[in-house]
């Protein structure tokens, strides 16, 4: 502990007094001392000789002069510059002490408390997605997003506005399934350990339900015209939901042609054999402003067909003059693809005469084509007779339309 300035004044004051009462009374002290020991050293003095007793009398006169130097020093004026230089010099070799020795006495300055500031998450910026379903209802996305000390945010706070779907959580999407139609205002602010930021909040909209078209109804069938092509006709119609249908989307599924995405109904048919043999698959969905339908699909099976028409001329074959105009070889076109078969002549007039037989498989004249080889078939067996051709097939019996034969 470091002692003050006053205190080392008053100190070395006291001593600078006790010293100069000291150094006053030492002549008393001597002078009574001598006193009690004259009797004493009287005899062994006497009995010195000369020298010592000369000697003794010099120590005693300068001890009696320095105690008398010694008082008169230290009183009047020199009393006080004595006790100044003593008192300084009792400070110094204070300090001194002072400086070598360690210090136990410490001061405490007081500090200032500065609290930090606390971490709150900015203003989150809020984006909704609206899902709407089949059912007329809707599954709602909510992203959060703080641009602001965002890596603070230890938890949400989500105000649902009425939705059915959590209220609090730890991550930054929040999903809603199957919300009714109708408005619900959403609130979300972002939360650190400290505190918790602004509000944000948003207005969410799920529309009333739009739906698209219902699943169409299709019906398609196939027959012959009156030249015994074969042609299929199929139409289709669905419940539009509330907002009127504007388009179809068609897929004839191989069949020859496509309508146009307005239609209803169409008929596919062609202008020589007709529709090919097989199987179609016919594919319509019905689509409005909203979307479109679930796909109806119905299957087709075209069977095997021929169809008989006039041919090329056959003036001067067999029973037709060269100069008969009216004698023409028989056209069958047929549906399917050539394999074995032999084709019959018959004439319908004679009860089912087969007059022509050609008992060998045809050659191939085209895909869809069948053509005499031997041009045995030809109108010209009576006037007014019905005729047709009979086609054997591995596996069926076809027949084409009936033709008559004309007058002449």
């Amino acid at each position: 502990m470091t002692a003050s300035p006053q205190r080392h004044e008053r100190v070395g004051r006291k001593m600078f007094e006790m010293r100069s009462w000291v150094v006053r009374l030492l002549p008393l002290v001597f002078a009574v001392l001598l006193t009690l020991l004259a009797p004493l050293w009287y005899e062994k003095v006497r009995n010195m000789t000369l020298s010592l007793k000369t000697a003794l009398l010099v120590i005693v006169l300068l001890f009696i002069g320095a105690s008398i130097w010694a008082s008169v020093a230290i009183g009047g004026d020199g009393e006080d510059e004595g006790e100044s230089s003593f008192v300084e010099s009792l400070s110094t070799e204070t300090e001194r002490r002072g400086e070598q020795q360690p210090t136990t006495e410490t001061t405490t300055k007081p500090t200032a408390i500065v609290s930090a500031e606390p971490q709150v998450p900015g203003k989150p910026e809020l984006t909704v997605h609206v899902r709407p379903q089949s059912n007329g209802t809707a599954d709602v996305t909510l992203r959060l997003l703080v641009r602001e000390r965002a890596e603070s945010i230890v938890r949400w706070e989500v105000r649902d506005g009425g939705m059915p779907g959590p209220t609090n959580s730890d991550d930054d999407y929040h999903t809603w399934k199957a919300v009714p139609p109708g408005d619900y205002l959403v609130s979300a602010r972002a939360c650190s350990p400290e505190a918790c930021g602004a509000w944000s909040e948003t207005l969410v909209d799920v529309p009333e339900p739009e739906f698209a078209p219902a699943t169409p109804r299709v019906a398609a069938d196939f027959g012959w015209d009156e030249s015994g092509a074969i042609y299929v006709t199929a139409r289709w119609e669905a419940d539009d939901n509330g907002t009127p249908i504007s388009r179809w989307l068609i897929d004839p599924g191989g069949l020859p042609g496509r309508p146009v995405s307005t239609a209803t109904s169409f008929k596919w048919e062609d202008d020589q054999a007709g529709v090919g043999y097989g199987d179609y698959v016919l594919t319509v969905a019905a689509c409005n402003t909203h979307g479109c339908s679930q796909p109806m699909s119905t299957t087709i099976e075209v069977p095997k067909s021929a169809k008989l028409s006039h041919g090329d001329s056959a003036a001067g074959v067999g029973d037709c003059s060269t100069d008969n105009d009216k004698c023409l070889f028989m056209r069958v076109d047929i549906n399917f693809k050539h394999a074995a078969y032999h084709f019959q002549c018959v004439d319908e007039s004679e009860n089912d005469d087969v007059w022509f037989d050609s008992r060998s498989p045809d050659n191939d004249d085209g895909p869809n084509k069948m053509w005499p080889m031997e041009r045995r078939c030809y109108y010209g067996i009576g006037d007014g007779h019905k005729q047709y051709v009979r086609i054997l097939t591995a596996d069926q019996i076809v027949e084409t339309n009936r033709l008559a034969w004309p007058r002449r």
